[in-house]
């Protein structure tokens, strides 16, 4: 699995969608989940210590042994702060996925991490404070990743 050693930030955000109704696209079958992000909770080594802690950013982490698909419903170039960013919104079954893994997070204390993974990349790799209850989030890239790639693997996965 190739790790990146960019330094990526993912920004929680959490939305209540009540009363709005999403726009379909044409070929898609409702409710379909449009592409699948990896999640898995992990926690920090120190480099050098095990052949399976991997660089992501400024940090090293545990490769996880496994990552849960997590669904997700739509994912859409978003500029955050001047920032190119990737927003996500999860199905109903990918916002249930995503609060407990973030929950397991928050409550294994400081040195876990939330890894996600798209495509065969680690994209971030980030401490949670505490559990996520919402359908979507916003993965902050670094200005030389493009995030109309990201969204793209994304939703081919």
């Amino acid at each position: 699995m190739k790790n990146s050693r960019r330094t990526t930030l993912l920004v929680i955000v959490a939305a209540a969608l009540g009363g709005c109704a999403a726009e379909e696209e044409p070929d898609q079958t409702p409710g379909a989940p449009s592409g699948t992000v990896g999640l898995a909770v992990s926690v920090t080594c120190d480099e050098g210590s095990d052949p399976l802690c991997v660089p992501i950013g400024d940090q090293h982490v545990m490769s996880p042994a496994g990552y849960q698909a997590v669904p997700v419903d739509d994912a859409a170039v978003a500029e955050r702060d001047g920032q190119n960013s990737v927003a996500l919104t999860f199905t109903e079954d990918g916002a249930d996925a995503l609060t407990a893994l973030t929950e397991e997070a928050a409550e294994a204390g400081d040195s876990a991490r939330l890894v996600m993974r798209v495509g065969d990349e680690i994209r971030s790799a980030v401490e949670v404070p505490g559990p996520v209850d919402g359908n979507t989030l916003t993965i902050a890239l670094p200005p030389d990743e493009s995030a109309q790639e990201v969204v793209d693997l994304i939703v081919e996965d």
